[in-house]
C-alpha cells in the first residue's frame, strides 16, 4: 500500500512538473519568437538603401517573396525532419513532442547566427 501510495505521489508531481515545463516552453517560444522578427527592418533598409530607386519595388518583391517561401516552406520541413530522423532515432524511438523540437531549432539557429555574427 505504502508503495502505491508513493508512486501515486510521483506521478501527481511529474505531471506538475509537466505543467511547469510546458508553460517556460510556450514563454520560451513567445519571447524567441519576438526577437525573432528583430533583423527583418535592418536588412529591408539596407536593401532600400542599396537598390537603385528604379529597382527598390522590385528587389523588395524578390526579397519578401523568397524570405517567406524560404522561411515557410523549408522552416517546416526542417523542423520536421530533424523530429523523426535525428531526435527519435537518437532517442532510441518512439514520439517527440514537437514544442521540445521547435525550442531546439530556435536554440539551433541562435547559436549558429550569434557565431556567425562573431566571426564577421
Amino acid at each position: 500500500m505504502a508503495r502505491a501510495d508513493r508512486l501515486e505521489r510521483l506521478d501527481a508531481r511529474r505531471t506538475e512538473l509537466e505543467a511547469e515545463y510546458r508553460a517556460a516552453l510556450i514563454a520560451a517560444l513567445c519571447g524567441l519568437m519576438f526577437f525573432a522578427s528583430f533583423p527583418m527592418p535592418p536588412s529591408t533598409t539596407v536593401m532600400q538603401m542599396a537598390a537603385p530607386p528604379a529597382m527598390r519595388s522590385r528587389v523588395s518583391a524578390i526579397f519578401l517573396c523568397s524570405n517567406s517561401l524560404i522561411g515557410s516552406t523549408l522552416g517546416a520541413l526542417f523542423v520536421g525532419l530533424l523530429n523523426e530522423r535525428v531526435l527519435i532515432q537518437s532517442r532510441g524511438g518512439g514520439t517527440h513532442n514537437p514544442l521540445t523540437t521547435m525550442a531546439e531549432v530556435d536554440a539551433l539557429v541562435a547559436a549558429v547566427a550569434t557565431v556567425t555574427q562573431r566571426i564577421r
